[in-house]
């Protein structure tokens, strides 16, 4: 599903289709799913697969198929008609501020619901709970968690809970939880919703920044725009080009990186071992920087970046062998990622054209990228090594996938890489040959039985 602020979606082939904000693809082929239409009259910032098969959408919206929802819906994936048996409903009763949903999360029998609002009622209840910008729902049976009704005085961006939700992050535009400093991140514990100790260091900090008051901080800057859990760590990226992951043994901070030129980094993505960040930046990383003017002398490695880039989930590391390259038309860069069930990474954003196997395409609004081919091929069999003169000539059985190679080793050492099943190469007494097959993406095969001349 890709949301978003868009009035329709265009094919390959030029062929428009007047789906405004939610679209659906198959997760197999990339196609446009045609049965799936709902008609949204406001930017979509958020979707989130619920456990039961519903769809839960957040954005800017008050109307779902000609009927009143203000920013949040939950849908079904298959028609995008609304969930009814799910009213959950969120609202605003502080006049100047709209209701925005921006972050949906499910973890562990809870759907967390962020972004600017001061009430919502669950399916249980027509009462209205106060819970400031921040509130999570039973998917056991659609009621508000009473026990658990954070207060944030800005807008929440981000959130993410650790496993049993014994730990849930928060980040966003507040300096307040609870009316105790929480500037820019939150760290709540078991069913407490207040604050704990997280001294993260921003990468920038204003001449005028009141620092001795961050609780009461009026100017904004140091804003984080997304937070994700990682098991051992948990990573921040937002304001002024810094991503960070930090230790949850003391939340000392482990590693960062500033990107430059461009920035904010907005969207981040576990995946297994891997962390993928996106931002609006598209020139260079560098890793091992902390601050914004000091990059260039902090950092330990340099890397090119075009919106989107990997690390390693524990260490911080920048896994440089994953660059894609992504250009936009207006330098908002990436604001979403995810690893669908195939392995496929999806990104979105402003996105105008990518750099594919066969060169630089047109590429609008979302680009995808196939899991690497780690699977080995079958090794060859059969190796049989005579002795000619003064050549060892060897032979073996090839396997049948295209485009293999056959690496050739004597005494454990490769000797030559061929592309035929045959290879002769100077006598050695006593040599001992092995072969095995290397495929396109340079995965090897196990090596046949060792062999000596006959």
């Amino acid at each position: 599903f890709t949301g978003g602020d868009f009035a329709y979606v265009e094919s390959a082939s030029g062929e428009k289709v007047d789906q405004a904000f939610l679209a659906a693809y198959e997760v197999g082929t990339g196609e446009l799913r045609r049965s799936f239409r709902p008609k949204i009259n406001g930017q979509v910032k958020s979707v989130e697969a619920l456990p039961n098969g519903l769809l839960a959408v957040g954005g800017s919206f008050d109307q779902v198929n000609g009927e009143y929802y203000n920013g949040f819906v939950i849908l079904d994936p298959q028609t995008g008609q609304v969930a009814k048996d799910w009213d959950i409903r969120v609202v605003s009763r502080i006049a100047s501020v709209p209701v925005q949903i921006k972050t949906l999360h499910v973890r562990d029998g809870y759907l967390y619901i962020g972004g600017s609002f001061t009430h919502l009622k669950g399916q249980t209840s027509p009462t209205y709970a106060y819970a400031r910008n921040l509130a999570r729902i039973k998917l056991s049976n659609g009621e508000v968690d009473w026990n658990w009704r954070p207060v944030f005085n800005g807008t929440v961006n981000g959130v993410s809970a650790s496993e049993g939700n014994a730990d849930v992050y928060v980040a966003g535009y507040f300096t307040q939880l609870n009316n105790q400093e929480a500037f820019r991140l939150a760290h709540m514990q078991g069913s407490s919703t207040n604050p704990v100790a997280w001294h993260h260091r921003p990468s920038y900090t204003p001449k005028n920044a009141q620092t001795w008051d961050l609780k009461n901080e009026r100017r904004m800057w140091g804003f984080q725009f997304d937070v994700q859990d990682a098991g051992s760590t948990v990573w921040t990226g937002g304001a002024d080009h810094l991503i960070a992951n930090y230790s949850k043994n003391g939340y000392g901070r482990i590693s960062s990186s500033i990107s430059k030129y461009g920035g904010d980094w907005q969207d981040l993505h576990l995946s297994g071992n891997t962390i993928y960040g996106a931002c609006h930046c598209g020139d260079v990383l560098f890793e091992g920087s902390t601050g914004y003017h000091t990059y260039w002398k902090e950092s330990k490695a340099v890397h090119r970046m075009r919106l989107v880039a990997a690390f390693d989930k524990d260490s911080g590391e920048v896994i440089g062998e994953f660059s894609p390259v992504l250009k936009g038309a207006s330098g908002y860069g990436v604001w979403e990622s995810f690893v669908d069930s195939t392995g496929t990474l999806w990104v979105g954003g402003d996105i105008r054209k990518s750099l594919g196997a066969n060169g630089v395409q047109q590429t609008v609004g979302f680009a995808r990228y196939a899991p690497r081919d780690v699977t080995p091929p079958a090794p060859p069999s059969n190796l049989k090594v005579t002795t000619n003169g003064s050549k060892d000539q060897l032979a073996w059985s090839g396997i049948s996938e295209h485009r293999v190679k056959y690496q050739v080793l004597r005494d454990d050492r490769p000797i030559a890489t061929v592309t035929g099943t045959s290879y002769s190469v100077d006598h050695r007494d006593g040599a001992r040959y092995y072969v095995r097959a290397v495929d396109t993406a340079d995965n090897y095969s196990a090596s046949t039985e060792a062999a000596q001349a006959a």
